[in-house]
């Protein structure tokens, strides 16, 4: 029995002895294979755009203005650089607004023009830009009458005068407040029957200007 644990105690002596030699050994083993293992090296080659929009396909504004316009790329994370062209730079040209891609287009000139977009794998994308008339309010009206007298079944014709002159908005809405004392088409005032009127005059934004028409007996 004695002699049987003295044979346990050397074996268990040699074994503790084999792991302080063999542990050391692996650790290194480890540390150089598992934990210096090189990384995985994410992919970098480029994505090419299979399709560009552009964020608008047609926009009108007006002279001496300006708007912007963005590119749109299918995939979003593609690699490519955008070429912008305007097809009549009397009528808009264009300037680079950001760092991403977008433009700026300026209206010169009334008429229309193409702006496109070009990516470096040959796709286009266009936008049709029509460029307006400044749109001029008018700040104040008059009528070339504030009175006329006429018979039933005549006629006479107002005119309004609008302010500033170059006023793009020159539509003039006619209305008689009694259609029965007298008419107004146009500007053109007729006598119905005996009596007194106030013709209107109004404009787009609101503006008004009356007239006092009196239609006299025959």
């Amino acid at each position: 029995m004695q002699k049987t644990c003295k044979t346990l105690f050397i074996l268990s002596l040699i074994i503790a002895i084999l792991c302080c030699i063999a542990l050391p050994s692996y650790d290194a083993y480890c540390r150089e294979n598992i934990l210096n293992y090189p990384e995985e090296q994410p992919d970098t080659t480029p994505i090419p755009p299979t399709n560009i929009e552009i964020n608008y396909e047609h926009v009108r504004f007006e002279k001496g203005q300006s708007i912007v316009l963005r590119p749109i790329i299918t995939p979003y994370n593609a690699t490519t650089n955008i070429t912008w062209e305007s097809s009549d730079i009397s009528v808009a040209t264009i300037s680079i607004d950001n760092d991403l891609g977008s433009i700026r287009v300026y209206g010169n000139s009334i008429g229309s023009a193409y702006i496109y977009a070009y990516t470096s794998n040959g796709l286009t994308a266009s936008c049709h830009v029509t460029i307006l008339e400044p749109l001029v309010e008018p700040t104040n009206i008059s009528l070339n009458y504030t009175s006329y007298s006429l018979k039933p079944g005549e006629s006479f014709t107002l005119e309004a005068i609008l302010y500033p002159t170059n006023t793009t908005l020159k539509s003039i809405a006619w209305t008689s407040l009694n259609g029965e004392i007298a008419t107004v088409s146009d500007g053109v005032v007729t006598g119905i029957s005996p009596g007194n009127v106030r013709i209107r005059a109004q404009t787009l934004n609101g503006l008004t200007a009356y007239c006092n028409v009196i239609v006299k007996p025959e």
